[in-house]
Formats: structure tokens, C-alpha cells, sequence
């Protein structure tokens, strides 16, 4: 039930919306003169912080309940970045061009899509792994808690949505 709207001007360029539990602070992605900023706001939309981030692009951000920590892609770099309730940042390499993340509820891993690749993100190794996505070019990903959990991904070929198995694997081949 939406009891309030509020129009929010957060800044020109914001990709990213981003809820924090803990502290009831709303984080949102911003691009503007050529570098990606992440600012952070408390419940009653005042700006109280600002994470100034290098490179450019638009920026894609999941809350981790497991290790209470936040995930933020960079569309234009190769890179992940942890930010933990410190505010302390660990890149996480080796994945292009990232666009979408979810994650496992369940275990905190971190799934990534990232150019012709699909990923999975140990929380606490911080290593990722990439999972074979049989020829497909991944687009977009979303959890899914039912049962014993699972992640949909859509592909670019038209109509391609695969149901995989937290382990990686393909539950679903096609829908």
C-alpha cells in the first residue's frame, strides 16, 4: 500500500535506487560529469552523505541482508564494488561491462550480468565465478524465493528465459 508520494529530484543522470534496512537510508546512483556518484539519504530524503566512485556509467546497486552490505556495478568498468556498514570499499574484477545483480536470499551470493556473461559473487570470498549460459547473451536477472529458491534470467534472443538453480545450474532450460 503506498500511504505517501513523494517527488524526489535526486540528481541528473540517477539510474539507481538502493534501500539500506538497517539504517532506513535510501542510497541512489547518480552520473554527472563524466563520474559516478552514489549519494545516501535518511527517511526524510535529506542528502546526508555522498561516495564519489571512479569511472563513468550508469550504476546498478543490491542490499545484501546475509552480510549487511551494499553491491554497485559500474556499466562502463569491469568491476563490482562491496561497500560494507563501514563504508569500506572492496572491487570485486574480472566482469565485464556490469549491468544487472541480484541476490540469493538464502546464501548472500551475489548474481551478475555482465557483457555475454552470467556470474555468481561468494560474499564472503568475494570471488566470482562465471556460470555457463549455453550460447545466450544474459539481459536481465531476478530472485525468486519460492520453493528452494531460484534465479530467472532473460536473454537477448527474444522470448529466452532460463530458471537456473542457486548452484548455477539450469532448472528450466527455456520458457
Amino acid at each position: 500500500t503506498i500511504d505517501q508520494t513523494v517527488d524526489v529530484k535526486f540528481s541528473i543522470g540517477s539510474s539507481m535506487l538502493l534501500h539500506d534496512p538497517d539504517n532506513d537510508t535510501i542510497w541512489t546512483g547518480a552520473v554527472q560529469g563524466g563520474t559516478s556518484d552514489v549519494q545516501v539519504f535518511d527517511a526524510t530524503l535529506t542528502a546526508i552523505d555522498e561516495i564519489a566512485l571512479t569511472g563513468s556509467g550508469s550504476v546498478w546497486g543490491v542490499y545484501n541482508a546475509f552480510n549487511d552490505c551494499k553491491y554497485l556495478a559500474y556499466q562502463l568498468n569491469n568491476w563490482v564494488a562491496k561497500v560494507d556498514p563501514t563504508e569500506f570499499q572492496t572491487n570485486i574484477l574480472s566482469i565485464t561491462s556490469v549491468s544487472k545483480l541480484a541476490v540469493d536470499e538464502s546464501t548472500g551470493t551475489v548474481w551478475a550480468v555482465g557483457t555475454n556473461s552470467l556470474w555468481r559473487i561468494n560474499p564472503t570470498t568475494n570471488v566470482a565465478t562465471a556460470i555457463p549460459t549455453v550460447g545466450e547473451v544474459p539481459v536481465s536477472i531476478s530472485y525468486c524465493p519460492s520453493g528452494s529458491g531460484s534465479m530467472f534470467v532473460a536473454f537477448s534472443t527474444p522470448g529466452v528465459v532460463r530458471r537456473y538453480n542457486l548452484d548455477g545450474t539450469v532448472l528450466t532450460s527455456t520458457f
